[in-house]
């Protein structure tokens, strides 16, 4: 896999990343920064932070867990048949969600595929 960064711009001039695993096909989609400088941290921050635990206190996606602290990876359920990972830094903020997915081995995979491919997945230079 070749996994990458993307950061792109909204039609209001606010920036955010993408991390994809293919051309269309995106992990993790970092919040809306006003300054390209403050969207580059996002990433870096998730760099460090992308060995993280998963925190599933409902169980949706096996096993229970107990409530963890910060930094972390969330996995929930959201209405029905619908999953979402996030990844939370070290001041409980969320960095970046998945897209909506629509099995819990979805939400898995992609949570394997962000912890084992984030720390060092290049950054695509531009703003698209």
């Amino acid at each position: 896999m070749s996994a990458f960064y993307r950061i792109r711009r909204t039609f209001d001039g606010r920036f955010y990343f993408e991390f994809n695993s293919t051309e269309t096909s995106v992990l993790l989609r970092g919040g809306e920064r006003s300054t390209l400088a403050l969207c580059r941290a996002s990433i870096a921050s998730v760099r460090i932070i992308c060995d993280s635990p998963l925190e599933d206190v409902t169980g949706c996606l096996g096993e229970k867990t107990e409530p963890m602290g910060y930094p972390k990876f969330k996995a929930e359920r959201r209405g029905r048949g619908v999953y979402t990972v996030s990844l939370y830094a070290k001041n409980g903020k969320c960095v970046g969600k998945s897209r909506d997915l629509g099995t819990p081995t979805a939400a898995l995979e992609v949570y394997n595929s962000i912890k084992k491919y984030a720390r060092y997945a290049q950054l695509r230079e531009g703003v698209y």
